[in-house]
């Protein structure tokens, strides 16, 4: 081996261990972003969960609130119960009593005579 041979021998070793280095450094960013974006990732489907739980539970609560506005304006209108009516109307909510036309009839009948 000539002194040429080595030298250029030594030079690429050196190229070398600036590309393993350049590629290990490379492999622990690619890591740590992994790690990063692996951490991100979770919290944003917890968060996306309890959203989730969120509106599953407004919808259920939903449908009870409607059956108890029903129950309620049931009652106020059959016991003509103002002060019910007042706290619904109070939550923006109204409603008319539809009489029976036989019931309809007889109080036109009343008005008019």
């Amino acid at each position: 081996m000539s002194k040429a041979d080595t030298g250029s021998e030594t030079k690429n070793n050196a190229w070398l261990m600036w590309c393993i280095g350049l590629a290990a450094v490379t492999a622990v960013g690619f890591v740590a972003t992994n790690i990063y974006l692996h951490r991100t990732n979770l919290q944003l489907q917890e968060d996306l969960a309890q959203r989730q739980q969120f509106i599953n539970e407004s919808i259920r609560l939903s449908r009870f609130n409607t059956q108890l506005i029903q129950a309620l304006a049931t009652l106020a209108a059959q016991s003509d119960d103002q002060a019910i009516r007042n706290l619904l109307a109070t939550q923006g909510i109204t409603f008319t009593v539809n009489l029976p036309e036989s019931d309809a009839g007889t109080a036109q009948e009343n008005v008019d005579g």
